[in-house]
């Protein structure tokens, strides 16, 4: 999902579902891996994947792949509900911990 979402720096707080609830982020299986999809309703019985990497087209048309609802939920596998951008990545497991400023 880059760049909304940076491989290996930014996280994301998920709400498991097994369902499309509304436009949002979804995390999705695919692959055998989870994926992070801009997720939006298509239409009856279909669900629009996107990535926001233009890696995968120059277009969010292109970037986009469209799956039958039965399909959509077969493979979801939660919600985003919250993203954490982290500015300074060898501060993070302090920052947690709380440890010494």
């Amino acid at each position: 999902m880059s760049p909304t979402l940076r491989s290996g720096w930014d996280y994301v707080l998920v709400k498991p579902v097994n369902d499309f609830i509304y436009d949002s982020l979804y995390v999705v299986e695919q692959e055998g891996r989870p994926q992070v999809y801009r997720c939006q309703s298509m239409g009856p019985g279909k669900i629009g994947l996107l990535t926001d990497n233009p890696d995968y087209g120059a277009t969010a048309a292109e970037r986009t792949r469209e799956v039958p609802y039965e399909e959509f939920v077969e493979h979801v596998l939660g919600i985003v509900v919250c993203d954490l951008k982290v500015r300074d990545h060898n501060l993070i497991r302090d920052a947690w911990l709380g440890a010494g400023a």
